[in-house]
């Protein structure tokens, strides 16, 4: 499984997960925060809303987001011959919800159904899939640069 990181600069210019603790920066690879921390998400159908809000001294961090019509279930209930298209909308879905404290997606979403990962006239729904670590947005997203994948 890979792991998105917040890539934050510090001491040894290491890419690091950073929290502000009273005007006292500590760095951790994001890797270490990960490994523990618990996984929310699931399915998010036409009409629906993607939510991810963490505590107080908590930010998001994405882990996956596909968009399209990946499998049978609660969101695409008929086939019609096109299951299995989408396409990855990591990068996006990143860059509006990691590093904040919470975010909010509908669907569809322009932005999203600008990938055409299947036929227009097919409804797609978003998978997607987030951790909260320790940290304020505004230290993170002050630091935050491109994120790196391991």
């Amino acid at each position: 499984m890979s792991y998105r990181e917040i890539n934050v600069r510090c001491f040894f210019n290491w890419p690091c997960r950073a929290v502000d603790i009273s005007g006292w920066m500590c760095c951790a690879p994001l890797a270490l925060w990960l490994t523990d921390a618990a996984v929310y998400g699931g399915d998010y159908c036409d009409t629906e809303t993607f939510r991810a809000e963490c505590a107080r001294d908590e930010v998001v961090v994405m882990r996956s987001a596909r968009y399209g019509r990946m499998a049978l279930g609660r969101c695409v209930e008929t086939e019609m011959g096109h299951i299995g298209c989408h396409r990855d909308v990591l990068t996006p879905v990143d860059r509006r919800c990691s590093g904040r404290r919470r975010c909010e997606l509908r669907v569809p979403d322009a932005e999203l159904e600008s990938t055409r990962p299947c036929l227009r006239e097919l409804k797609s729904y978003l998978e997607a899939a987030y951790s909260c670590v320790p940290g304020t947005n505004s230290f993170i997203n002050a630091f935050k640069s491109t994120a790196v994948t391991f």
